[in-house]
């Protein structure tokens, strides 16, 4: 019933603007069957490929989720062009129009805020562009784009707007984000600039045993190793040996197991083919809910954080978006003004793994079985090598985070 409100609000905005803002007709009915993340599995790892090709032997760790809605800003505000690249890397249905988009980018904004009251993990997304004050923004944009949209001065100093927007990051992630922009990310000259950040909390539906945790050797290759301190934990969990993707998987659920984290763990000689592997057609069958089999699992996973900072700008140039940060680009939608376009964009996302979750947390939790289980061997997975991460919400079929833990 919310769900239904929410949306009909955002109807009724729309419907009682006197102009077009972001088409020729944005009075026109949402499509039936308007899927916003309907292209949000093939961008993940299309951009994951893409960042593992710019940093082939780092961590990495980021979130499509908050990237996909970061460039979807940037497709509302384009015309041309720049909005037929911008469609095509976001992998937005051809039969669907931008209008049809904004309505589900806005009840997905809409979902959200309710969904926090009453949710057991937090999930920060945090996006927004900003548009140097002297650019005059449309009118019915500035108002559509309220919480997006940020006008600040780059010039005559534009280290200062580098430190505000470092600063509004970190309240906005609870002082975990910090220092989201390098010095010099800007110039007097700069007229846009995309900054998106993430972070996600919650408690693992079963819990490592803080007392087995021990610093034992993680091989980052046949040849090379370091010390980590190992997590050991043993229950049921879901887990099978793919063949579509070459490695163990196993399922780790977070309290309320609405959102998990799937780990695959290939071997070292297979590590680059399981990534070549990894494709929204084996992901769908790897999180199917009759594909894994729950089994008693012996668990062990490095205790770790990574908070990682990517410069997307050669990313998305490598992705097609040539348009978006050259002059040529079209923003017309945002401004009549000429010249508009992206000099840079940032996104950081940061993790901790921990015995009790991802992030802070701090409450035990006891998983109590009937029946007598004692003779079953458990499985083994050990992730004591170089493993994949995924971070799923089920019930919106969304990719929240990626990582590669590597080192």
């Amino acid at each position: 019933m919310k769900t239904n409100f929410a949306f009909l609000l955002v109807l009724l905005y729309l419907n009682s603007s006197n102009q077009q803002c972001l088409t020729e007709n944005d009075n026109q009915p949402p499509s039936a069957t308007t899927s916003l993340y309907s292209g949000q599995q093939l961008f993940s790892f299309t951009l994951l490929n893409a960042i593992n090709h710019h940093f082939p032997t780092e961590n990495i760790f980021f979130s499509p989720y908050t990237t996909y809605r970061g460039l979807l800003l940037a497709y509302f505000l384009s015309n041309g062009q720049t909005e037929f690249e911008l469609k095509n890397i976001l992998a937005l249905k051809s039969t669907q129009s931008k209008i049809d988009f904004f309505h589900a980018y806005q009840l997905d904004k809409l979902v959200t805020r309710l969904h926090k009251s009453n949710s057991s993990y937090e999930l920060a997304d945090v996006n927004k562009i900003y548009v140097s004050d002297d650019i005059a923004i449309r009118e019915c944009v500035g108002t559509l784009f309220l919480d997006e949209l940020t006008q600040i001065s780059f010039k005559p100093d534009p280290e200062n707007a580098t430190v505000a927007i470092n600063e509004w990051v970190k309240g906005q992630s609870h002082n975990l984000i910090k220092n989201i922009l390098p010095q010099k990310s800007f110039n007097v000259n700069t007229t846009l600039a995309l900054v998106n950040a993430a972070y996600f909390e919650g408690k693992w539906d079963r819990q490592f045993n803080r007392s087995e945790t021990r610093v034992e050797v993680f091989y980052m290759s046949p040849s090379s190793t370091k010390l980590v301190p190992m997590m050991y934990a043993e229950d049921y969990f879901n887990h099978e040996v793919s063949v579509d993707l070459q490695a163990h998987i196993l399922e780790m659920p977070y309290e309320g197991t609405e959102i998990s984290m799937y780990i695959i763990l290939p071997p070292f000689t297979n590590y680059e083919d399981t990534l070549k592997r990894l494709n929204v057609e084996n992901f769908k069958k790897m999180v199917a809910s009759n594909r894994l089999l729950s089994k008693k699992v012996r668990v062990s996973l490095p205790k770790f954080s990574m908070e990682e900072t990517i410069d997307l700008r050669p990313v998305f140039e490598s992705l097609g978006a040539s348009k978006l940060f050259k002059s040529g680009a079209d923003f017309s939608v945002l401004s009549k003004e000429e010249n508009v376009y992206f000099s840079n964009g940032f996104h950081k996302a940061k993790i901790l793994v921990s015995e009790q979750g991802a992030a802070q947390s701090g409450r035990q939790n006891l998983v109590w079985r009937i029946g007598n289980d004692g003779d079953q061997v458990p499985a083994q997975f050990k992730c004591n090598r170089p493993f994949i991460f995924v971070i799923y919400k089920k019930s919106t079929h969304t990719i929240l985070f990626i990582g590669m833990y590597r080192k």
